[in-house]
């Protein structure tokens, strides 16, 4: 609510929304679920919803991640210039190069990561100027096609591997 237009969801009520579609789609027949996420602050609430069903359909394979854990080269990509990222060069060029409508050059400006050896973690507003961290003025279109084409064929291979893996040891029976 610090900055309007932005809409959010508590952590209690992502979780048992995410949960809550999950379980259609297994009730669908759905065995392996890999939940892609583009917003870092997500990850615990989907962490609860994925332990939560693993509690419940011990036999499912779920996994979350976030998008720049598709490799080492996208991880470098989005973190090249600031560890607490938010709407930096590689969010910016890729949103240049998929909606550049959207991009209002205009209103770029750099804002330094502010978090490095910080012990606790804070909300964006205690971190950002405006919102965002890191150096979006380096954004190109060209930079954004090639941080999209690496998140496409990096997160290709994995979703390969995740439609093949096996759980390292096979039980028949349901475990407790």
């Amino acid at each position: 609510r610090f900055w309007p237009g932005t809409l959010s969801l508590s952590p209690e009520t992502l979780a048992t929304v995410l949960e809550e579609i999950l379980e259609d789609v297994i009730a669908y027949g759905f065995t392996r679920i890999l939940i892609l996420s583009g917003h870092v602050t997500n990850a615990a609430p989907q962490r609860i919803a994925l332990e939560r069903l693993r509690s419940r359909h011990p036999r499912l394979q779920i996994a979350q991640k976030h998008l720049m854990e598709a490799s080492a080269r996208t991880r470098a990509a989005y973190l090249a210039d600031a560890e607490d990222f938010h709407a930096n060069a590689a969010e910016t060029a890729v949103m240049m190069h998929l909606a550049p409508d959207t991009v209002r050059h205009d209103r770029i400006f750099d804002d330094p990561d502010r978090t490095a050896d910080l012990v606790f973690a804070y909300a964006v507003p205690w971190t950002s100027a405006a919102g965002h961290t890191g150096r979006p003025s380096e954004a190109t279109p060209a930079m954004g096609a090639e941080v999209f084409e690496m998140l496409v064929s990096d997160w290709t291979d994995i979703v390969r591997r995740a439609l093949i893996e096996r759980p390292p040891i096979e039980r028949e029976e349901v475990l407790p």
